[in-house]
Order: structure tokens, then sequence, then C-alpha cells
């Protein structure tokens, strides 16, 4: 019976994951495969530096995209929010601080390369904890007024 149950929650999640749709620079992103695609290669790396260093800077302009849409009070922006938010938030943010060196030795990448990872991924951990804070302010402010 637990197996049952704990694999309908799982599937329940991945397909809410799957709804996580963002449209950046008139493209759709989908946070949630982003999200798995970033971090399953940073644990296990594959593919091109320049690809996931991409990624993760794609990531963070769907965020910012959803942050400021819930600035103005845009009903699938707050939803889009309260899912990944639900899942944990960005997924690959629970691998900070990466372990870089299997990334620096797959990818033999330069200086620059650590440069832009790290800051990129600081960019995301920065834009979640402001839609957080956002999220958390808005919510007692609405509690306040009743």
């Amino acid at each position: 019976m637990m197996k049952v149950v704990l694999v309908i929650l799982l599937v329940g999640l991945w397909n809410c994951d799957c709804l996580i749709k963002v449209k950046v620079k008139n493209k759709d992103v989908d946070l949630g495969e982003l999200g798995k695609n970033i971090t399953e290669t940073i644990r296990k790396p594959s593919g091109d530096i320049d690809d996931l260093i991409g990624n993760i800077y794609k990531y963070y302009e769907a965020l910012e995209v959803i942050h400021n849409e819930m600035k103005k009070g845009v009903a699938d922006a707050l939803k889009a929010f309260h899912q990944l938010r639900g899942l944990g938030g960005p997924p690959f943010l629970a691998l900070v601080p990466v372990d870089e060196k299997p990334l620096v030795e797959f990818y033999k990448w330069q200086k620059y390369h650590g440069i832009e990872f790290r800051g990129f991924l600081k960019y995301n951990e920065d834009e979640w904890a402001e839609m957080n804070e956002f999220a958390n302010k808005s919510r007692k402010a609405l509690g306040s007024e009743k």
C-alpha cells in the first residue's frame, strides 16, 4: 500500500513540474524540464559547458519574468511561483555549494567558465530569495487587510 501511494505522489510531482512554463524572449521555457536538465548535468557532466551555463542563465531569466509578473499581480505568475515553491524551488540550488572538480575535469573549463557558472548560480539564488521575500510580504499585507 505504501509503495502505491509513493508512486502516485511522485507522478503527481512530476506532472506538476512540467506545468511550470514561462515565456522568455518569445520562447516557451519549461522550468521543470530545464531545472531537471541543469541538476542532472551538474551531477553527471555531459554535453558542452556553454550549454550548461546558458541553461542556468535561461533559468534565471525565467525566474525574473515570473518575479516581474508577480509584482504586477498576474495570477499565472503567482501560480507558477507557488508550484515551484511547492517543489522546493529551483532543484539545482539544492546542490549549492557545487563541487566543481568533476565539472572542471569533464569540461576542461577556463577560468571565465567558473566565474560565469558561479555567477549565474548566484543570480538564481538571489532571484529566488527575492521572489520568496516578495511573496511573504504580499501574504502578510493581504492578511493585515482582513
